[in-house]
């Protein structure tokens, strides 16, 4: 199988599971009450589907940067900021975010499904960097993994159960 091969399967398997966890990223991103006009880092974007929540939330004097180290699937995400009306206050990219969490650059830093072993040797070091990004008082939101249609239902709670529950997922002010 070619690398394109693989991003294009990457890519459906996001776009088919984009609206699945959209209800509950929204509660989510909702709950850390985050600043209008803030500048929020969304870690590890995938197809984007925080990103309208992100934006709203920080309304149109915010910005919200998003990365995912995949360029198919940050262009994806791009699309996807397009299509809700949010591309002009919202940059994609690709690239490595562990780069952008340099001291108290952002209001704000989410993170939905990244930080675990599969993608990061040490992931406590990342929420480290992490907190240590975020400036004084910001959020800090990270849902560690989630459960999609026809994963293993032990491999983690899900961002829907917790929101069903009312918990917010990891999240926890700076």
């Amino acid at each position: 199988m070619t690398s394109a091969d693989l991003d294009s399967r990457l890519v459906g398997y996001l776009t088919a599971n984009r609206d699945f966890v959209d209800a509950a990223v929204a509660q989510a991103i909702a709950a850390l009450d985050l600043p209008v006009g803030g500048r929020v880092l969304d870690m590890g974007t995938g197809a984007g589907g925080a990103i309208p929540h992100l934006a709203n939330a920080v309304g149109p004097s915010g910005q919200v940067l998003a990365i995912d180290l995949n360029p198919a699937v940050a262009d994806l995400a791009a699309a996807h900021a397009a299509s809700h009306d949010v591309a002009k206050r919202v940059t994609v990219q690709a690239g490595d975010a562990t780069g952008m969490l340099t001291e108290e650059a952002f209001d704000a830093i989410w993170s939905n499904d990244v930080i675990w072993p599969g993608n990061f040797d040490d992931p406590a070091a990342v929420v480290a960097q992490m907190a240590r990004a975020v400036r004084p008082g910001g959020r800090r939101g990270a849902v560690p993994q989630q459960l999609l249609p026809g994963d293993v239902p032990a491999r983690s709670l899900t961002a829907g159960a917790a929101a069903a529950r009312g918990v917010p997922a990891a999240m926890e002010p700076a």
